[in-house]
């Protein structure tokens, strides 16, 4: 995981635990408190799922599910009555069996505040003998140690301020607990049985959060001697009654996996960018570079054509927030890759295959500059064919687009219509990037920033104070390359690119340049035919290399 990625991933962490947490008050401030007692307009919504699964024996590989979403609300409350109407759905699953449909059930019933136990009608598909209690709420201001009837169980007061994970959030609630053993005779077997069944209620209307309910049941079944565990969960999901947040937990929850995540991405960040030691005729290292104090100053052995801008160029791919590698060894440089990740090319300067790959991949550019076809060794090309028993080419990559570099020794002497050109401004920057944007669609701002920012001169062309184009030449002692002249399409054809190349050779010579070099596609014949016009001259190549095995439509834009 990259650097960045890892920034994005950690910021996104934190948003959402900020969320979480401003979500939680809001929902706590806005929910409405309800009396001790229940009243008209309580509300809340549940998500209920029961399980049997991890079997053994006959009921190896077995498992069954059914899971249920309702809303309980209450309708009106009159001496002591409480009336409430449930509506729910429900469906089963096992792996023996298809899922069924989704059951809808409609059910009026009431129960007593007092003795809690149902009046009339009924809410659940089981019976749980006569005159049982409700289950979804409690009288408050029970004491640890307090026993209470819940259905047909009597439940014990574990704790008044117990912590319990429900719909993914800790919640403070009361906590009561019942245990147990048993026996069974029924269509899951001869079983014997342990159970530990916990209700977490809401201490200050009593009414339900959630509720735990485990169960290890062992015996025969068909026969064969088996085992199973039977689990319930139960979650409110919505209501009308506040339910208080475990600050502490969620907060102390949320540290531990951000330390979890920090670790991890720290980890696989190290892995990532280790540097490597090539197995090369010669010692090779191959590390990166994320300062310019680090950038090392040795003798050149990777570029051809471009030496007095390789430190340029690496500085330029740091500010804009791009990846850079070298490769040293003990007597020179030898090689330098860049990746741009707004425009998803690179570059790299080698002249070595066996080093050159290494660095692509170390960067991870698919698309990247060259400025020469890296070719395979021989003993690779016999053992390829060897292998795969098909012809095998010497060219390492396939090549996307071919540019020529271009060289000028001797300047000339020019003017440039100084009514409609000048050197850019700061302020111009948000016109410049918004050409940019627009003629080599993706983002330009910061990279245009990065060339301000390295001292290269930028030249802009206007019409009615709007400008509509801009070049730049980066000076390095005596040398100069010129690069990214682009014109807003609907001002080409008006001289404007020739112009924009006067003011750059006019500002050139005017600081004691003696040799300036560009680089334009050979499809671009405008820009080739305005550049040959003031002299420039082939000197060399530069290709896109790809690793890509098919052709695909790409802008590629040029980022060094």
């Amino acid at each position: 995981m990259s650097d960045r990625k890892w920034r994005r991933c950690w910021r996104k962490l934190r948003q959402l635990a900020i969320i979480a947490a401003f979500a939680s008050c809001v929902l706590a401030a806005c929910a409405s408190p309800v009396s001790a007692q229940p009243a008209q307009g309580d509300i809340f919504e549940y998500e209920y799922t029961q399980e049997v699964d991890d079997g053994s024996g006959g009921y190896y590989g077995w498992w069954e599910k059914t899971v249920s979403h309702g809303r309980y609300y209450v309708t009106s409350v009159s001496d002591g009555k409480v009336e409430m109407t449930a509506l729910y759905g429900w469906y089963y699953d096992a792996s023996d069996s298809p899922k069924t449909p989704v059951h809808y059930v409609a059910e009026n019933f009431s129960y007593s505040a007092e003795t809690r136990h149902y009046v009339y009608g009924y809410d659940l598909d089981v019976d749980y003998g006569p005159d049982p209690s409700v289950w979804f709420w409690v009288p408050t201001g029970m004491s640890v140690g307090q026993q209470v009837h819940i259905l047909n169980s009597t439940f014990t007061v574990e704790s008044t301020d117990a912590t319990v994970w429900s719909d993914w959030l800790p919640k403070r609630a009361i906590m009561l607990v019942e245990r147990g053993s048993g026996m069974r005779d029924d269509v899951y077997g001869q079983m014997s049985y342990t159970y530990t069944d916990r209700y977490y209620m809401d201490k200050d209307t009593g009414y339900i959060i959630a509720e735990r309910y485990t169960e290890h049941d062992t015996g025969w079944w068909a026969g064969h001697s088996s085992s199973f565990d039977w689990t319930e969960k139960y979650d409110i999901t919505s209501s009308s009654y506040r339910i208080p947040i475990d600050w502490i937990t969620l907060t102390v929850t949320v540290l531990i996996i951000a330390g979890i995540f920090l670790l991890m991405g720290g980890g696989i960040y190290a892995v990532r960018w280790r540097s490597r030691t090539l197995t090369t005729p010669k010692k090779v290292k191959v590390y990166r570079i994320r300062k310019m104090a680090k950038y090392p100053h040795l003798p050149n052995k990777a570029t051809i054509n471009f030496e007095p801008f390789l430190e340029d160029f690496a500085d330029k791919a740091l500010r804009s927030g791009g990846r850079v590698a070298v490769a040293t060894s003990h007597d020179g440089l030898e090689g330098l890759a860049i990746y741009h990740k707004d425009a998803k090319v690179g570059a790299i300067f080698c002249k070595d295959y066996d080093i050159n790959d290494p660095l692509r991949r170390f960067v991870g550019a698919k698309d990247f500059f060259s400025e020469i076809r890296h070719q395979v060794k021989e003993s690779y090309i016999e053992e390829l064919r060897n292998t795969v028993a098909v012809n095998v080419g010497h060219d390492a990559y396939n090549t996307f687009e071919t540019s020529r570099v271009l060289g000028l020794s001797q300047l000339p002497d020019t003017g440039y219509d100084s009514a409609n050109l000048r050197l850019m401004a700061l302020t111009d920057m948000d016109e410049v990037a918004a050409i940019a944007k627009k003629v080599y669609k993706v983002r330009a701002r910061r990279w245009m920033r990065s060339l301000v920012d390295t001292g290269d001169i930028g030249v802009v062309a206007t019409v009615n104070g709007k400008v509509v184009g801009f070049a730049f030449a980066t000076v390095i002692d005596d040398a100069a390359r010129f690069h990214t002249l682009t014109v807003s399409p609907e001002m080409r054809g008006q001289g404007l690119a020739k112009e924009l190349m006067r003011a750059r050779l006019h500002f050139a010579k005017s600081l004691g340049v003696k040799n300036i070099i560009l680089e334009i596609a050979d499809w671009n014949l405008p820009s080739i035919s305005v550049s040959t016009s003031f002299g420039f001259r082939n000197i060399g190549n530069m290709y896109v290399e790809t690793t890509r095995i098919r052709r695909m439509k790409k802008n590629i834009v040029r980022r060094w």
